[in-house]
């Protein structure tokens, strides 16, 4: 009888260890595969986050409110654009019309206004250089009259939108005045290895540029923001 319960014993210390093992895998797996979808939820929320943000200074907004305002963007180095790479976008506002349209430039300090917006799908954009040093207060609203044209150069990176990138753009500048578009791909990917190239394939980039329409008479609703905003859409193509 004694051996019999000291089998039974060790029959079942033997099974619920191998259950415990089991859990154990099952755990480690499911852990895993939770992980990586965390991961692929965290970009996809990036992504959304960046597209809610525009979408919310775009509201009550009409698009081409001023049919006479053009504007183009594009990319014009010839050279491909690789996995990790960063690139320019060339930006260029017509006014085409016999209109006055006002703009917040922002900053005088600043050579990109605050009047354009970037949204790079699946990529990530660039905060432009001359945001992230110390700015001057002299908060300025510019005028593009007729006939008038404005060029910019806003810089994207051909990896996957990053919630940390931000940061890691700001430490890079406030250490030593580096701009993290500058910076190489592999030396920028060995310090912040949790930035990812952009695989192979073709991504959208859109350029929005928000205005008030000046009346006949002059006036502006400027104090109550803008009233419309142009938009151009460009393709890019990202090689290994």
């Amino acid at each position: 009888m004694k051996k019999l319960k000291a089998l039974l014993i060790i029959g079942l210390v033997v099974f619920t260890t191998g259950c415990s093992n089991n859990n154990a895998n099952d755990n480690e797996t499911n852990t895993t595969d939770e992980s990586e979808s965390q991961t692929l939820v965290e970009s996809e929320t990036q992504l959304e986050t960046v597209k809610t943000t525009i979408q919310q200074q775009l509201e009550g907004l009409t698009q081409d409110e001023y049919n006479d305002l053009e504007m183009t963007a594009a990319v014009l180095e010839r050279k491909a654009i690789i996995g990790g790479a960063s690139f320019p976008v060339s930006v260029t506002i017509k006014n085409n019309g016999d209109k006055n349209i006002s703009y917040i430039h922002g900053s005088g300090s600043f050579e990109i206004p605050e009047a354009l917006l970037v949204n790079a799908d699946n990529l990530q954009t660039i905060i432009p250089k001359e945001h992230l040093g110390i700015a001057t207060m002299d908060m300025r609203t510019e005028v593009l009259a007729p006939g008038g044209e404005l060029s910019f150069i806003v810089q994207v990176r051909a990896i996957e939108p990053n919630e940390n990138f931000d940061t890691y753009t700001y430490e890079l500048y406030n250490a030593d005045q580096t701009y993290i578009a500058e910076v190489e791909w592999g030396d920028l990917q060995e310090k912040h290895t949790d930035l990812v190239a952009a695989a192979t394939g073709s991504y959208d980039i859109q350029v929005y540029f928000l205005y008030t329409l000046i009346d006949e008479e002059g006036g502006t609703n400027a104090l109550l923001g803008p009233t419309g905003y142009a938009k151009s859409e460009l393709t890019i193509s990202v090689t290994d």
